[in-house]
């Protein structure tokens, strides 16, 4: 930064325009960060910036920058280094073979018991899928056998009539 700066104020010095060392001074204190604003108030307060070279002014930014770097290796604990291998191509084919061997033996698993079962379903019979009458699953107390045999029972014609389907 501070050669960057420098170079500009050459080139302006070279054009004719003469920039007092006072402003110059003030203007690397006005573009540091936030960050820096309790050393900006410090030198502004304790140095006398007309008289306070460019020179010495990077100098105690530098040292400032210096005692911050410190500080924070101090604060931040050292952190371990992980050390990466590299994987040989043989590694990688063994994973790729057991996840292969894992997928097919999945499938089969799956084609055996007829698939994945979807969410909430169950293969057992809940209690809503019984015969209210006869307590069996598979059907329910319109088609219960038993029911149709009391009916023949009580009236075989009517019986007979009801199971007949709507003629269309």
């Amino acid at each position: 930064m501070h050669i960057r700066f420098t170079s500009s104020i050459h080139e302006l010095h070279s054009l004719g325009d003469v920039i007092p060392r006072n402003k110059l001074v003030r203007k690397i204190l006005s573009v540091l960060p936030g960050s820096w604003e309790s050393k900006v108030n410090a030198i502004t307060e304790a140095k006398d910036l007309q008289i306070l070279t460019m020179d010495k002014l990077v100098d105690n930014l530098n040292t400032y920058e210096m005692k911050i770097k410190k500080d924070s290796e101090r604060r931040e604990p050292k952190k371990e280094k992980n050390l990466a291998l590299k994987a040989k191509s043989s590694d990688l084919s063994d994973e790729d073979s057991d996840m292969a061997y894992l997928t097919k033996r999945f499938q089969r698993m799956v084609q055996r018991n007829g698939g994945i079962p979807k969410r909430g379903s169950s293969s057992k019979a809940r209690n809503n899928d019984l015969c209210h009458r006869c307590g069996n699953p598979g059907h329910f107390i319109k088609d219960c056998p038993l029911v149709k045999q009391e009916q023949y029972k009580q009236n075989p014609n009517k019986a007979a009539k009801r199971n007949l389907g709507p003629d269309k």
